[in-house]
Parts: structure tokens; C-alpha cells; sequence
């Protein structure tokens, strides 16, 4: 609930603290005296887009201040947000320079107006004007009607799934064009392959068949060396042979001088790796018989160059070129696969469909009790024999669902219903809105309701049953009503007069809590004009005594200590 407004240096309030209590707050005024310049406070407060700068002339900074009391979803946002809650209260606080640059704070702490916009849908609730128009838009309808039933949540999944049907959809169908596209390419790495798969390339084998190949173009050169190494090393005066002979003679000198010993050990181990390398060069000798000639492996090195040329790599990274095509074959072959697309699109319809289907369940459940309660508030609208219809119209699948909310309206009896935009007068329309506003009101879980002016073309009795109508509807929620009609007014709990004051060509203006005979006076002013008499000071106590009697009848706030001003 809304306990109070503050407004400094705003268009022409220089500074106003608006007291908000509990049941119908009235607001009423001369034409230009700021009533709906609160009701624009309030919208930015609670995160309405700058539209222009408000700065009051002459001031450097126009502040906005409310305080509301807190809901536990309320609570929660703030705890998100790391803000503390201050005695059961949160304080929107809004600055606004000269700049039109705008500053948004909530319990002190400096925030965004999308945070303030989220606090603000569980405190209050604006109903203005522009509903009246608003409301022949069929979009507009669905909106308010989806707001109604609870359903936006929903909605917001169906959206979602939708989205993503269709996204799925478009891959399908960017699948099935790239196809052409995508087979020449697989063509064009196919053949590629069977150019380089029968070399069979492998990390290292460009160097091994250098290596050969070299080995190969100097075999005889290679024999030649490796047959006189063997005769040197292994022949009859051959190094292993002239080791053991030396070996012998330095023994049998061992018996005559103890110099000698140690030779033999160190002769025969020198004995030994000589017969190793021997033995390497002889299986050397028989690695030269090789099982490819010369010009194989030649032909070989030439197809591997000249493959690699073609594939536009260096010959030893050729294997990797062969590994990297093979994954792009693999990898293109399942885009060609359409079937996992089709069942992926598949089972994103039907998750749409059933979301789609629960929104329109729930829908028709509610079409019909709303059809009933705007009915009956229309006849008591001085609509006798008129009707309301909520209908599902079937639309095209799409975000929204598999339905659109169109309202129907017969505006008296002996007539079908037909689309609201094309049947209701002005007047008409003024009071269907107005009771659209109120059922839907009531079914909205915030503390605080501001009807703007939405009594405009109403009058006469009819004025009357609106004011009855609101007052009852502030049982619960609070209701901030800005009007022109005596007959409205004269049903407040508490009634503000907005009034202007003009100095050195600069307008002010200011509030004030009527007392009781405040409100006689200013009942009077809006039932006479300027020229108010003993007559119009009568009828306006008489109005204010009728609605002090249509409240006892309704037993409107009978156990919750209000009463109309006196």
C-alpha cells in the first residue's frame, strides 16, 4: 500500500506530500491544477520511460519520493537486489537534474529503474485514460485479458517453445538447401582420398622414404665400405685377431714383470666391442638386401610429392592432411543427414503444442466467469440488456498460442454481440472499459489501484453506481482515483483537492485533505462551476448524504473503522 507521495520541483509542484490511507482516495481539482501530473510522478517511480524533462523552471533537480509498504515478493527482490527493508517499508526515490539525466534509488540504495519496475507490478496497479483506446486493439484485449487469467507466465513459455520450433524448423530447412552445396564438396574430399589413401600416409614416412631413398641411390658405394670395414675388423689380420695376439704376448710377459698384468682385461673387453661393431656391420651388409629397388622407392617419393603438391600441404604433413579429411568427410556425411533435424523439429512442435494447448485450457477457463462479471457491471453501468463476451478466436500458430482474445459486446438487448471495435459509442466504450478495469482489478494481487480519470463520458446515475463500484473495490486494495464527477467524489474515504496558485507569472501547485465542509464546498464547485450557490451547496450535501447511504446498504467497510468524510 502507497503511504505516501512526495514531489519537489516537478512541471509546476514546487514541493507536495500527497497522505495516502486506506479505501477510495479522491483527487479532484481545476482543469491544469496537477492532478494528473501525480499520477505521472507515480509512473516514473515506479520505472516509466523519461518521455521529457520535468525539471520544475528555475530548479536544478526535481525529486520523486514514495513509500509503500513491502509484500514478502517484494521482500525477496530486495534481499536479490542486497537491500535491506526499513520497518516493513521500501522508499522508490527518483531524481531527475536539469539534464533530464534521472538517478533511481530504493531503500537508499542507488538502483535501476528495471528493478524498480518489478518492485513496483506487486505494489501498484494504473489505470488511465488511454485504456479507452487501447482497449479497441485486439492485441490490447488479448494482453489484458492473458493479465486477467494469470496466464502470462505461460504464455512466456509458449513464446519460448515457439521460438525455438521454429529455429529448429529454420535448420531444417538451411540443411536441406545446403545439400547440393554440401555433396559436391563431400565429391571434391572423396576424390582427394582416393588420390592420398592408397599411399598410405603416417606421421614420419616422408622422412623414412628420404632416408631410403638415399640409402638405395648409394648402395654400391654403401657395400663396397661395409665389406672392407669386415675384412678390417673380423679378417685373419684383422683388429679382433691382432687383440687376442697382443693379448697373448702381454700375458705370458705378466710372468716376468708385474707391469704387464691388467692388460688382458682391458685387450679383451676392447676385443669385445670390436666383435660387436663387426657383427653390426654385418647385419648392415644384410639390410642392403632389400626387398624394394631403388626405382620403387623412387616412384614412391614421387607419388607422395606429388600428392602433397596437389593437396596443398608440405610433403610431411601429408598424414595430416589425410586425418583432417577423413573428419571433415565424417562431419559433413551427418549434415546430410537430415532425419535428426526433421525428429529435432519434430519434438519441438509437439513441446509447443502442449504448452500452446495448456494456454488455451486455461483461457476458456476463465472466458467464461469473466464474461459473466463484465456483463453484469455493464447493465449496472446504465448498459441494461447489454453483454459481454470473451471469445478465443483461432489464429495461426505462433508465439501467442493457437488463439487470440477478442472481446464481443451487444450494447443492449435484441442484439447479437459483436467485435467491441465495432460497435461501442464513446460513451459506451467509457463504461465498458471502466468495468473491465474493475473486475480485472480485483483479481490484481497489489496493495495499490490509481484509476486516472477512467470515469471520462460517464455521468448522472450512472456516476454514481462508479463511485459505489470503486468505493467497494477499495475494501482490499487501496484506490487513487483522479475524477471530475461530484458524483464520484462524494464517495471517498478521503478526499485531496489539487489547486493551483499563480504568482509573478509562475504556477504552483498544491494539496490539500478536505475537511467536511472542504468537501461540501468542492462538491459543490464541480456540481456549479465558478458561481457556486445555496442550491449547489445543498445538492452537494445532498449527494454526499446519498453515498453515506449507498455505503451503509452495502455495508461497505462495516468492520474495518472507516467511514465517509463527513
Amino acid at each position: 500500500m502507497l503511504t505516501e507521495l512526495t514531489v519537489e520541483n516537478f512541471v509546476i509542484v514546487t514541493s507536495l506530500t500527497l497522505p495516502v490511507g486506506r479505501g477510495l482516495t479522491v483527487l479532484t481539482g481545476e482543469t491544469g491544477a496537477g492532478k494528473s501530473i501525480l499520477i505521472d510522478a507515480i509512473a516514473l517511480l515506479t520505472g516509466a520511460r523519461l518521455e521529457t524533462n520535468p525539471v520544475a523552471q528555475g530548479a536544478k533537480v526535481a525529486r520523486l519520493t514514495a513509500r509503500f509498504t513491502t509484500t514478502p515478493e517484494v521482500e525477496a527482490l530486495l534481499r536479490d537486489a542486497d537491500i535491506e527493508t526499513e520497518d516493513g517499508e521500501v522508499i522508490l526515490m527518483r531524481t531527475i537534474d536539469a539534464t533530464g539525466k534521472s538517478k533511481m534509488t530504493i531503500n537508499g540504495v542507488p538502483s535501476t529503474t528495471a528493478l524498480a519496475r518489478q518492485i513496483a507490478s506487486h505494489l501498484i496497479d494504473i489505470h488511465g485514460q488511454s485504456e479507452h483506446q487501447q482497449l479497441l486493439k485486439v492485441s490490447a484485449q488479448t494482453a489484458l485479458f492473458d493479465a486477467h487469467a494469470g496466464a502470462l507466465p505461460l504464455k512466456a513459455r509458449v513464446a519460448d517453445a515457439y521460438r525455438a520450433y521454429r529455429s529448429a524448423q529454420v535448420a531444417l530447412q538451411k540443411a536441406k538447401e545446403e545439400r547440393e552445396a554440401t555433396e559436391e564438396k563431400l565429391e571434391r574430399l572423396r576424390f582427394l582420398m582416393d588420390e592420398l589413401e592408397p599411399l598410405e600416409p603416417k606421421e614420419g614416412l616422408w622422412e623414412e622414404l628420404n632416408a631410403k631413398h638415399k640409402r638405395l641411390a648409394n648402395a654400391h658405394e654403401i657395400a663396397e665400405n661395409l665389406s672392407l670395414a669386415d675384412a678390417l675388423l673380423s679378417g685373419a689380420a684383422g683388429v679382433t685377431e691382432t687383440l687376442s695376439r697382443v693379448g697373448r704376448v702381454l700375458s705370458r710377459l705378466e710372468t716376468f714383470d708385474d707391469r704387464f698384468q691388467g692388460y688382458q682385461g682391458d685387450l679383451a673387453e676392447a676385443a669385445e666391442t670390436v666383435s660387436e661393431i663387426a657383427r653390426d656391420i654385418s647385419r648392415m651388409r644384410d639390410d642392403e638386401m632389400d626387398d624394394e629397388s631403388f626405382e620403387e622407392v623412387d616412384a614412391k617419393l614421387s607419388s607422395y610429392f606429388n600428392a602433397a603438391r596437389s593437396a596443398h600441404v608440405e610433403p610431411e604433413n601429408l598424414w595430416k592432411k589425410v586425418e583432417d579429411t577423413k573428419a571433415k568427410i565424417a562431419s559433413l556425411s551427418v549434415s546430410l543427414d537430415t532425419e535428426k533435424l526433421e525428429a529435432e523439429v519434430k519434438a519441438a512442435h509437439d513441446a509447443y503444442l502442449k504448452l500452446a494447448k495448456d494456454l488455451t485450457k486455461l483461457r476458456k477457463s476463465v472466458a467464461g466467469k469473466l464474461s459473466v462479471d463484465v456483463t453484469e457491471l455493464m447493465q449496472s453501468l446504465s448498459m441494461a440488456g447489454g453483454a459481454f463476451e470473451a471469445r478465443l478466436i483461432s489464429q495461426d500458430e505462433g508465439e501467442g498460442g493457437l488463439e487470440h482474445i477478442e472481446f464481443f459486446v451487444a450494447g443492449h438487448a435484441g442484439v447479437d454481440p459483436a467485435p467491441l471495435a465495432k460497435v461501442a459509442s464513446g460513451g459506451e466504450l467509457s463504461r465498458i472499459s471502466l468495468a473491465l478495469s474493475v473486475i480485472t482489478a480485483r483479481a490484481t494481487p497489489v496493495g495499490t489501484l490509481i484509476f486516472d480519470e477512467v470515469d471520462a463520458g460517464i455521468g448522472g446515475a450512472t456516476a454514481s453506481v462508479v463511485g459505489a463500484l470503486l468505493r467497494r473495490l477499495a475494501i482490499s486494495p487501496q484506490v487513487l482515483c483522479i475524477t471530475h464527477l461530484p458524483q464520484v467524489a462524494s464517495f471517498a474515504t478521503t478526499h485531496l483537492f489539487i489547486h493551483k496558485e499563480t504568482v509573478d507569472d509562475k504556477t504552483t501547485s498544491s494539496v490539500s485533505t478536505l475537511t467536511p465542509e472542504g468537501r461540501v464546498s468542492e462538491i459543490a464547485r464541480m456540481l456549479a462551476g465558478l458561481k457556486v450557490g445555496t442550491a449547489a451547496r445543498e445538492n452537494a450535501i445532498e449527494m454526499l448524504e446519498a453515498a453515506r447511504k449507498k455505503a451503509a446498504e452495502d455495508a461497505i467497510y462495516a468492520n474495518d473503522g472507516l467511514s465517509l468524510s463527513d
